[in-house]
């Protein structure tokens, strides 16, 4: 049972977009049927991920003006443009989308004082307007919109000088803020995580009633996975028992309460799982074989009840329901 308080390389360097799957989930059991394939063509030297209804691409990081380009299960493109003033380099560490197309970016931006404040941007599904959310000490790493608009982050504290402030450890790792950077809550302290690299990796995703965040470390055991409920209540549960060269490669949060994720290793290949919440563990779980695919190989995200993989064949969607 969780616990409950209070309050990647699996993925090949991809020149181009992988297969997609997309599955619709509105049980947490259940099998999945394969609709049809349809593609959409794109290159780019990063994995996509899936938020609030579309793949985003992130390009031209490290740069003044990096963009996050988007298609929507139609493969309808658009794109938007990542700007912060003054700043001379943008490094993004994390992104994603909410269901309105708002666009969520969370990084550092370096000025030509030599100064690197870190920021949560919002930007609009026109590209038009921005909002800039100042955050230090705070630094995300993770960010995601919940479905109500407002924001939620996985990050750290960091002096100027780069070093954790003495309090580190009493601050909650998971932010809850409303759309004018006001914290609603912190979950998850600091001083629970064995090292600050643990949120620079793994994912953070939000559904109806929660958000999900799978933690590091890249690679091995030792990773953990919490959901908090919208109203503040944290759940932690055990990782996927990992082996020591196994990590996981994507997860998805459905609104109907399933959280799913897959894995690699050289030696076991590809797993999909989910999460058995009464028990608190995770269990294998199918995904059928469409007769124009190979087999799904990676979860890319989702939304709603709505699951997204990746396969082996460039250029190609292909969408599965739960069968009735």
């Amino acid at each position: 049972m969780p616990r409950k308080t209070g309050f990647l390389s699996a993925f090949r360097a991809m020149g181009c977009l992988a297969l997609l799957v997309i599955a619709h989930r509105t049980a947490p059991a259940g099998p999945l049927r394969w609709e049809h394939d349809m593609k959409v063509d794109y290159s780019s030297g990063l994995a996509p991920r899936w938020s609030g209804g579309a793949l985003l691409f992130l390009e031209a990081d490290l740069t003044s003006q990096p963009s996050i380009h988007s298609f929507d299960a139609e493969g309808v493109g658009s794109a938007v443009i990542v700007t912060i003033p003054e700043a001379s380099q943008i490094s993004v560490y994390g992104y994603s989308r909410g269901l309105d197309g708002t666009i969520a970016v969370c990084g550092h931006a370096l000025d030509k004082q030599g100064r690197q404040p870190s920021f949560i941007a919002l930007i609009s599904r026109s590209g038009e307007s921005t909002e800039i959310l100042r955050t230090d000490p705070y630094r995300a790493h993770r960010v995601a919109l919940a479905p109500d608009g407002t924001v939620w982050a996985v990050g750290y504290e960091l002096t100027s000088e780069g070093d954790e402030p003495k309090d580190a450890g009493d601050k909650g790792v998971i932010r809850h803020l409303d759309r004018s950077g006001k914290q609603i809550g912190a979950f998850v302290k600091r001083s629970t995580l064995s090292s600050p690299t643990v949120v620079m990796w793994g994912y953070l995703l939000a559904a109806r009633d929660r958000v999900g965040w799978y933690s590091g470390p890249a690679f091995g055991p030792g990773s953990q996975y919490v959901e908090v409920s919208h109203d503040g209540v944290v759940s932690r549960f055990s990782d996927p028992q990992l082996q020591a060269k196994e990590h996981v490669t994507g997860m998805a949060v459905t609104d109907s309460a399933g959280t799913f994720v897959t894995t690699y290793s050289n030696e076991g290949g590809s797993r999909f799982l989910m999460l058995d919440k009464p028990r608190g563990t995770w269990v294998p779980a199918d995904i059928p074989v469409g007769p124009q695919t190979g087999p799904p190989e990676r979860l890319f995200g989702g939304h709603g009840d709505t699951l997204v993989f990746a396969g082996a064949e460039p250029h190609r969607y292909s969408l599965y329901t739960v069968a009735r």
